[in-house]
């Protein structure tokens, strides 16, 4: 797959904010939010993007891990 101009600038504001919406993305390149859309999904289709994903700091990993002891609730729990 050939990447143009507005695939590479897409791509370089998804790597420096994964989180920015698609009308964000729209109007910092200044194109429509249906034309990012349709980007994404063929940027996906094509493997050039694979996944997203949280990249947790050292001080984070920690507190967001669960305790090994931690046991799931019981069905009476679930079911609330």
């Amino acid at each position: 797959m050939t990447l143009d101009t507005l695939d590479r600038r897409l791509l370089a504001l998804l790597q420096a904010d994964a989180r920015a919406s698609a009308a964000e993305l729209a109007r910092r390149l200044g194109v429509a939010r249906t034309t990012v859309l349709a980007r994404l999904t063929r940027l996906e289709r094509n493997g050039v993007i694979v996944g997203y994903t949280v990249r947790l700091g050292r001080t984070r990993s920690t507190a967001a891990s669960r305790p090994s002891s931690a046991s799931p609730p019981s069905p009476s729990r679930r079911a609330r």
